[in-house]
């Protein structure tokens, strides 16, 4: 030993004190670390959320707009049809199969095919046609 005193009880009990404090202290910092990484975590897949709704609001009001676009171009008169500006015509309606493409939509070849209700909607009942 090298004959120098310890430190005194109460000097220990203090310096206990402060350790139990420290370990405290950095128990919350950690928790709070965390708490703030699920937030950030959370907001991030909120905004996803939010961008994939807001690009599906708009998918559904197109389709209606690229249905008709389609049904318009397949009744032109082969007149019209031949001339120079028809097929820029044709070409915004492929920029918008195209666009509507890249956000996932996909034709349905429902002709020919029965109802299935998980993936059609019924516009109207024709009574007298033949069941598929």
């Amino acid at each position: 030993m090298s004959g120098e005193p310890g430190p005194a009880p109460d000097d220990l009990s203090e310096l206990d004190q402060l350790r139990i404090d420290a370990a405290q202290l950095l128990d919350t910092l950690q928790r709070s670390r965390a708490e703030f990484a699920n937030y950030r975590r959370r907001i991030e897949q909120e905004r996803e959320l939010s961008r994939q709704r807001a690009a599906e609001d708009i998918v559904r009001k197109l389709l209606p707009i690229a249905d008709d676009f389609e049904r318009a171009l397949k009744s032109v008169p082969e007149v019209i049809a031949a001339d120079p500006w028809f097929e820029g015509i044709q070409l915004v309606e492929r920029k918008l199969w195209n666009l509507l493409g890249g956000e996932g939509v996909e034709p349905m070849e429902s002709i020919g095919h029965p109802f299935d209700p998980a993936r059609h909607d019924a516009i109207m009942v024709d009574e007298g046609a033949e069941q598929a």
